[in-house]
């Protein structure tokens, strides 16, 4: 292993970032600073213990307490680099202060769609930047962020936010009726844009969806969907079992309105499922190939959610899309991602 030192301060621990970090760390020692463990609606189970990394947890006290844990780690550690895991709270600001500016790096996972590029929050992440010598831009929509703040330093596309959970598949038969079943798997919550799809599969009821989820418009959900029998709901499903679920449905959904990444496509890719998500899903430029592997849809145009959906339950679209799923060579995909890191 390289004595290369790369320490990591963020929000949040996750299956995904456990994943991306115990392979980065086969290459360069990590240690990762958590300044925070929880976040809104997430599921417990969304977190992880992570092995083989060196870990700090600052517990949640006062502010002037969590910065003088911060400073005393930091000040211990020698390191090559420092990672900085966004710009959304004091704790990662002071780090961006504590070393010189040629250390520090961030992650960057915010898109240009959703992020806020005008007034004080515009002058405060470029201020932010003006810390940062090395940017990791999950994808293009990072990238037009990053044009838009006018950073000047080094950007690696990492065309990721963090590796899936990876199980040993066996290949999807060919389909040879017309009975789709789609899934939708994420949180409840108004962003998620899923009252689109519930009204669309109200008006097909030849076609059925499930819903795997959690988060409180649950109640509003299960009410719109009471008196239709192609619509369900399971609720939530431990994140280790997904797997099962995806193997049992057709096309993966995600209509967001907002949606930074999206690590839920590429689960769903893995595991075998042609995907049909909005213009607004964060990795939709660089996962989602239009007519290949799924079909991007214009949230702002009441006829392409359909007309999406019409293409992909033709059954020579979908076998011909099933097939390009099923020979992506996943190996390349992950290692990108390790690689950008290394």
């Amino acid at each position: 292993m390289s004595s290369n030192h790369l320490v990591i301060i963020t929000n949040l621990p996750a299956f995904y970032k456990k994943n991306l970090y115990e392979e980065v760390s086969k290459y360069r020692k990590v240690t990762i600073i958590f300044n925070g463990q929880e976040s809104g609606e997430r599921k417990k189970d969304f977190f992880e213990d992570f092995f083989g990394i060196d870990v700090y947890y600052i517990p949640k006290k006062n502010q002037i307490f969590r910065l003088l844990m911060v400073y005393k780690i930091l000040c211990r550690l020698k390191f090559d680099e420092l990672l900085i895991g966004g710009w959304d709270s004091i704790d990662l600001w002071f780090a961006s202060y504590f070393s010189k500016k040629n250390k520090n790096s961030m992650i960057l996972e915010s898109s240009f769609n959703e992020s806020d590029t005008n007034g004080l929050k515009y002058v405060l992440k470029k201020i932010f930047l003006n810390r940062i010598s090395k940017v990791y831009a999950s994808g293009s929509s990072q990238v037009k962020l990053l044009n838009k703040l006018n950073f000047q330093g080094k950007t690696i596309i990492t065309k990721g936010v963090g590796l899936i959970n990876r199980h040993r598949l066996a290949k999807k038969d060919i389909k040879k009726d017309n009975n789709f079943n789609f899934l939708y798997l994420g949180r409840y919550s108004e962003e998620k844009n899923i009252e689109l799809i519930i009204n669309f599969f109200k008006e097909n009821n030849n076609l059925s969806l499930t819903l795997i989820g959690y988060g409180h418009l649950e109640d509003k959900i299960n009410d719109l969907i009471k008196e239709h029998s192609n619509i369900k709901n399971i609720g939530s499903i431990q994140n280790k079992l997904l797997y099962k679920h995806f193997r049992n449905h057709d096309v993966f959904i995600l209509p967001s309105k907002s949606e930074p990444w999206g690590l839920v496509v590429e689960e769903a890719l893995y595991n075998g499922l042609p995907v049909i998500v909005s213009n607004m899903v964060g990795c939709a430029d660089e996962i989602v190939k239009n007519d290949v592997n799924g079909f991007i849809f214009d949230i702002n145009d009441k006829s392409s959610l359909k007309e999406k959906i019409d293409l992909i339950t033709n059954l020579k679209t979908f076998n011909r899309l099933l097939n390009n799923v099923q020979s992506t060579d996943f190996d390349t995909v992950f290692n990108h991602q390790i690689n950008a890191y290394l």
